[in-house]
């Protein structure tokens, strides 16, 4: 529905000449779509329309009684800029977080940001106090003093100021990741695993401190800094070896090292946080094959290192190594759903991934790599049914397709740049909120995923409380494909496209219906949030203005001024829907209205006129209100405090007209 950024003024009186100038009380913002409690506020904008004309569009049927895996969030990891990003000058580090994190709407209500709905907070080693990392970027510090005779709460200033101000837009779910533990707790002394490490770097006699160092750090945050910690993930992608020295933290961690960590670990006070593991750096690690078979390791109760219970119901891993049809994009998702369902109600949590291989090097803020990853994390939410979709870096200072905001590499100030990466990834985690849950689609053409993945690609997404339906079109082909929504199940009048392309940052489009057909632009990514107005929204108040004092049966007619405004069209407003007071008036002009620019400002207006009899006054009457929609169906009504004042008779009884 739109909202509409009106001035009414309502003036009980004879016909004023059109030319008159009505004085505004007050402006309200224009609106024309979706702004209710529990979702992000959605409205169409003035870039254009997609709707189309064509003989046999695709039809994309959406089942909302055919449903899947609940969303629970989608997100970033703060490694590694943000320890810097996060100290630089205030102003910027408020706008890269208005970027990963901000739901609301900027003064074009285009989105400020693409509304994350998690954030990673990397627990460093305290490599930053060595210098055998040779990139300083990715060294990380740790909560320990400088001797590591206690903790020093005053560290990581940068990335804790981040995690406050994801908390302050609206993010509630945080992960707290570790990739080595404390150089303290280390065989070799170092962040990273060396030849002689054995199956794991972390000391055999540090495994218990390791976990209490953990338990703190998660207590002391929850206590004292205000940030409860949904999940806690020990290990990270442990297959690997972590013994190339200059790149990274990196431990590795064999099933049975695993399964130490995670009972010393689950044998801490941990509130309501959840471990989470193993985070495999592939997914084939995590339904075997030729590799290893971590699903089967620790949710197997006849497995020898079983932790199932200490994990619960959910499984980590990444989707590097197959994010393109050579590499088995859809292959190996099918191999972790099958393995998946063999264990009822264990949920799969993509937390990492970003471009790499031949094509992850250069910086590229183009259309192309938001493509990529746009493909990826549809086949990982609807082949593997991943109920959580976490990117590598929310900041990026690399020639590398690995972030969403790019910065200068610089520590204490330097300018940053949005990507379509990152504005890709909003057109799912700004509109498929948590709780959400996908519903099954089919096409009238009955292409395979295969098919699918180098042409269009779509899913959808249901929010039953709110009767939203959210769809996503990842149109991989360099051609527009015209589709047409058929949804079975849940009522809905009204679609607000947004598009991310080449051209167009998650930019919101006309309102569409049900019924039109649909452009879907090349190479692009398209977001449709469908709704039914009538059930979803409430009218939307607007501001009215009046005579203190109304004569209730005076004859004439009431001139009302409808102010446009920038991103408001008066034209908009359906005409023959204007309503005023308890007797129902409706327009006395037959075409219910005319145009002119009433107060100057260069803008049309719109003044329509209603009979005094018909508005239906009664004595004693203290507000009058007027309502109508928008031509979308959106409902808009405003009221104003009156004092009627009834018919004043003269000297010999009669009736006379008032003043």
């Amino acid at each position: 529905m739109l909202r509409l950024a009106v001035l009414v003024v309502l003036v009980a009186c004879a016909v004023r000449p059109t030319n008159a100038r009505l004085s505004p009380l007050s402006q309200l913002v224009p609106s024309a779509g979706l702004d209710i409690q529990g979702y992000v506020p959605c409205y169409p904008g003035s870039s254009g329309s997609l709707a189309t004309t064509h003989p046999s569009p695709l039809i994309v049927t959406v089942d909302t009684g055919d449903l899947h895996q609940t969303i629970r969030n989608f997100g970033a990891s703060d490694a590694w800029s943000i320890q810097f990003v996060g100290g630089w000058p205030l102003e910027k580090s408020e706008a890269i977080a208005d970027l990963l994190f901000e739901s609301g709407l900027d003064e074009n209500r285009a989105p400020r940001g693409i509304a994350l709905s998690t954030w990673r907070f990397n627990i460093g080693a305290g490599s930053s106090r060595q210098s055998n990392i040779g990139d300083v970027w990715r060294r990380a510090d740790t909560f320990y003093n400088e001797d590591f005779s206690d903790y020093d709460w005053t560290r990581l200033p940068g990335q804790r100021w981040f995690l406050q101000a994801a908390k302050a837009r609206g993010v509630t779910h945080m992960t707290a990741f570790v990739n080595s533990p404390p150089i303290n707790m280390t065989k070799n002394g170092n962040a990273f695993a060396g030849i002689n490490s054995g199956s794991t770097n972390l000391a055999d006699d540090r495994v218990d401190d390791f976990a209490r160092y953990l338990a703190d750090i998660l207590a002391h945050f929850r206590s004292v800094e205000g940030i409860d910690f949904a999940v806690i993930s020990p290990v990270n992608e442990p297959q690997w070896d972590w013994e190339r020295s200059s790149n990274q933290e990196g431990n590795r961690y064999n099933t049975s090292d695993i399964k130490r960590v995670v009972e010393a670990l689950a044998a801490q006070d941990l509130g309501t946080t959840r471990i989470e593991t193993p985070e495999s750096g592939e997914i084939d690690y995590l339904y075997g094959d030729t590799l290893d078979d971590y699903i089967d390791a620790f949710f197997d109760p006849a497995s020898p290192d079983y932790i199932g219970a200490q994990l619960g119901n959910a499984v980590a891993g990444h989707s590097y190594w197959s994010d393109t049809p050579q590499s088995g994009l859809i292959p190996s998702r099918r191999l972790l759903r099958n393995k998946l369902d063999q264990y009822p109600g264990l949920e799969y949590a993509m937390t990492e991934y970003s471009i790499l291989g031949s094509y992850g090097p250069g910086r590229d803020l183009g259309i192309d790599p938001a493509l990529h990853i746009a493909r990826t994390a549809h086949f990982d939410l609807t082949v593997a049914e991943a109920a959580s979709w976490q990117w590598w870096l929310g900041v990026s200072p690399y020639e590398y397709k690995d972030g969403l905001v790019y910065i200068d590499y610089r520590k204490l100030n330097g300018n940053y740049y949005e990507s379509k990466m990152l504005w890709a990834l909003g057109n799912f985690s700004r509109f498929i909120r948590p709780g959400m849950i996908r519903a099954a689609t089919s096409r009238s053409d009955g292409s395979l995923p295969s098919e699918d993945a180098t042409d269009l690609m779509v899913s959808a997404y249901v929010d039953a409380p709110h009767n939203i339906v959210v769809t996503v079109f990842v149109n991989w082909s360099q051609a527009s494909r015209i589709v047409e929504l058929d949804f079975q199940g849940m009522q809905i009048d009204s679609l607000i496209p947004y598009v991310t392309s080449a051209s167009d940052d998650l930019t919101p489009y006309a309102s569409l219906t049900p019924s039109d057909p649909i452009g879907i632009p090349a190479r692009s990514i398209v977001t449709l949030v469908a709704y039914h107005s009538v059930l979803s929204l409430p009218p939307r108040d607007v501001s009215v203005s009046v005579p203190a004092a109304l004569r209730v049966a005076r004859a004439g007619v009431i001139p009302l001024a409808i102010f446009g405004e920038p991103g408001f069209d008066v034209a908009e407003i359906d005409l023959a829907t204007l309503v005023l007071g308890p007797g129902g008036a409706r327009p006395t002009h037959r075409a219910g209205g005319h145009f002119s620019d009433l107060n100057g400002d260069g803008i049309v207006d719109l003044v329509s006129h209603f009979s005094v009899r018909e508005v239906g006054f009664d004595a004693g009457a203290d507000s009058v209100c007027v309502s109508g929609n928008t031509l979308d169906g959106g409902a808009f009504e405003g009221c104003e405090a009156i004092r009627s004042l009834p018919r004043v008779a003269d000297r010999t009884g009669r009736m006379q007209r008032g003043q």
